[in-house]
């Protein structure tokens, strides 16, 4: 009986000691591959945070700057032009903070860099990490942010995230660096379809225009040049041309305006300064965007105050009491601070055309548009 009881006990011990070792080999690999999940959850939150902040960052920069452009143009047109600050400045506390000259703007409600940073922090946080700067303030001064022309009809901003730190709950450091590591972060808007500023803010909203490129986008060798003969389409079309922002003609020179000085009015040796800034920031950014040759900078639409030509123009000059110079330039941005401002703004003209004798031009311009001075 014994013996039949310690055969039992042996065959009981036999089986379990397999059954125990498969147990403890199960529970061996179960954990290796939890560990290894938990691994490579860890790393593909890290590596997906990482790069979903620059894409992020991306998608806020293109949108804030649409909207602050917007935003830009119904200010002045409402308000009237910037005179205590520029308008690089104006679109980048716009895009920052949604703020201009201290007043939130209502077209810029969660669309600022600053309700994206809020954001950012949150969707860290849900991740188990944490940023640092934490707070938009401190991240302010973390933020390269320039806004300036690119060409005649686009506006870019160029942004950079210096010095951030991302860590694991741990207190691990996931990353810590600059966003991108390299070079910059750009976003372009196209001003075409959106209203030109100095037109209803010059004359009081009484008369406006929609910035639509002409025929001919860009007179010169390149693409070639008007027929002084055939204005029809420059009369006539109210369109736009991109211009190298200064001219030079003898001891004449033309200073055009990019897009940004058509959103100031300031007296002359001021405007000249800013437009040369802007110029000078437009053409480093076309060389660091691969753009070997300069694209023109300046925009250029023309005003023919005549009743036969455009009857809407002269009853907003009419209503203002505006009385034009005899010899005065088509060359809006000109003809418009000449006839409010004086002074070094007045440029002269004569009649391009025969056929619209009310289209004057100065030889500068003559130059640029149709290759002549006649």
């Amino acid at each position: 009986m014994k013996r039949k009881g310690f055969l039992i006990n042996a065959a009981i011990i036999v089986i379990l000691i397999p059954l125990l070792l498969l147990v403890a080999v199960y529970e061996g690999v179960s954990s290796s591959i939890v560990n290894a999940q938990s691994q490579n959850l860890l790393l593909s939150r890290d590596t997906f945070a990482i790069s979903t902040v620059k894409k992020d960052f991306q998608n806020a920069l293109d949108l804030s700057l649409k909207r602050a452009y917007l935003s830009l143009t119904d200010y002045v047109i409402t308000n009237g032009f910037l005179t205590s600050t520029n308008a690089s400045y104006a679109m980048k506390t716009l895009m920052l903070d949604g703020t201009l000259n201290g007043v939130p703007q209502s077209e810029m409600e969660n669309v600022t860099l600053k309700a994206w940073f809020g954001n950012l922090v949150s969707y860290l946080s849900s991740l188990g990490l944490t940023i640092s700067p934490s707070n938009f303030s401190t991240f302010e001064s973390h933020l390269n942010l320039t806004i300036a022309p690119l060409d005649s009809f686009h506006i870019v901003a160029i942004a950079r995230i210096n010095n951030i730190t991302i860590k694991d709950s741990s207190g691990k450091v996931m990353f810590s660096g600059s966003i991108p590591s390299r070079g910059f972060i750009y976003a372009t808007v196209s001003i075409t379809g959106f209203e030109d500023p100095l037109l209803p803010a010059s004359l009081n909203g009484l008369y406006t225009r929609v910035i639509t490129p002409c025929e001919i986008p860009y007179p010169g060798d390149l693409y070639g040049y008007y027929d002084i003969n055939n204005v029809t389409n420059l009369v006539y079309g109210w369109c736009y041309i991109g211009v190298n922002s200064t001219g030079h003609y003898g001891a004449q020179t033309v200073y055009y305006p990019t897009i940004l000085n058509r959103f100031e009015r300031v007296p002359y040796a001021t405007y000249v300064a800013r437009q040369q800034a802007y110029t000078d920031m437009a053409f480093r950014v076309q060389r660091e965007l691969g753009i070997n040759s300069s694209l023109p900078v300046g925009i250029v639409t023309f005003l023919v105050p005549s009743e036969s030509t455009d009857p809407a123009l002269v009853g907003a000059l009419t209503s203002l009491h505006i009385s034009l110079p005899s010899d005065y330039d088509s060359v809006a941005f000109y003809l418009l601070n000449c006839v409010a401002m004086g002074g070094s703004y007045c440029i002269s003209g004569e009649t391009v055309s025969q056929e619209y004798p009310a289209f004057h031009l100065d030889n500068v311009t003559k130059i640029l548009v149709f290759n002549t001075t006649g």
